[in-house]
C-alpha cells in the first residue's frame, strides 16, 4: 500500500476533544472534508470525523466525539483490490495502514483508492457532466472553487469545502432527493442523497 498511503507524519489530524466549530476550521485549512481523530498521541486514532456529519451541527459548540466514525485497519502488505473491497463494504472512506508491529504508517482513503484506478483527473472529469446548456450534474464532492470556475460565480464563504457542504449549510441540514435551492443565479436540485451527505447534484444557471 506504500504507492497510495499518505505517511503519518504528513497526515492532518485532530485531537478528540476539539469542538466541531474547530474540526470545520481545520477542514477547511487543510482542505480535507475528512480528518482523522486521536486520543492522547497521534499514533493512537480513535476513527475519523466527516465534514458531512459536523455541517448540519455547526454552531452549536459540540464535541466532535459523537461524530467520530470507525477507522479499517489495514496491514501494509494488504492489496488495493482488499482495501477497497472493504470500503464498499463498510461505507466508510479512510483508514489506517499499520506494519506487523501495529505501528501506524499512514492513513488511505477512498479518493487515495480511486485516484490509484482511474488517474486524478479522469476522477475530476467524471465530476462534471454537462447535460445541456447551462445545467450541469455534479459530484457532490466537487471542490467549490472548481465549480466557481465553471460558473463564473462567487459562492459565499463558509465552512464547507465541496458543493454537499455547500448545501448542507446552507439549508442547515442534509436534503433529500428532490429538494431545491437557489443561490442567487444558480439553482441546485438534489438527485441523490443516502441521508449522511449529497452524492449528486443538478446545477443550473438561470437568467436574472
Amino acid at each position: 500500500l506504500s504507492e497510495v498511503l499518505k505517511p503519518i507524519h504528513e497526515v492532518v489530524m485532530i485531537s478528540e476533544n476539539v469542538t466541531v466549530e474547530q474540526a470545520i476550521a481545520e477542514m477547511k485549512k487543510s482542505g480535507h472534508t475528512k480528518l482523522p481523530v486521536y486520543r492522547s498521541r497521534v499514533d493512537d486514532i480513535l476513527g475519523y470525523v466527516d465534514l458531512f456529519d459536523l455541517v448540519p451541527v455547526y454552531g452549536n459548540g459540540l464535541s466532535i466525539r459523537e461524530f467520530i466514525r470507525p477507522v479499517a485497519v489495514f496491514s501494509e502488505f494488504a492489496s488495493v483490490e482488499n482495501v477497497l473491497k472493504t470500503f464498499i463494504k463498510t461505507k466508510e472512506g479512510l483508514g489506517i495502514v499499520v506494519d506487523e508491529l501495529g505501528v501506524v504508517l499512514g492513513i488511505i482513503t477512498m479518493d487515495d483508492i480511486s485516484s490509484f484506478f482511474m488517474g486524478t483527473e479522469e476522477l475530476q472529469e467524471d465530476r462534471v457532466k454537462e447535460v445541456e446548456k447551462d445545467k450541469w450534474i455534479v459530484d457532490g464532492r466537487l471542490q467549490i472553487e472548481d465549480l466557481e470556475r465553471l460558473l463564473s460565480v462567487k459562492f459565499p464563504e463558509g465552512p464547507y469545502s465541496t458543493i454537499a457542504g455547500l448545501i448542507a449549510y446552507q439549508l442547515k441540514r442534509v436534503p433529500n432527493k428532490g429538494e431545491s435551492l437557489s443561490i442567487d443565479q444558480i439553482r441546485f436540485k438534489v438527485l441523490q442523497s443516502n441521508g449522511k451527505r449529497v452524492q449528486k447534484v443538478m446545477v443550473e444557471k438561470v437568467s436574472s
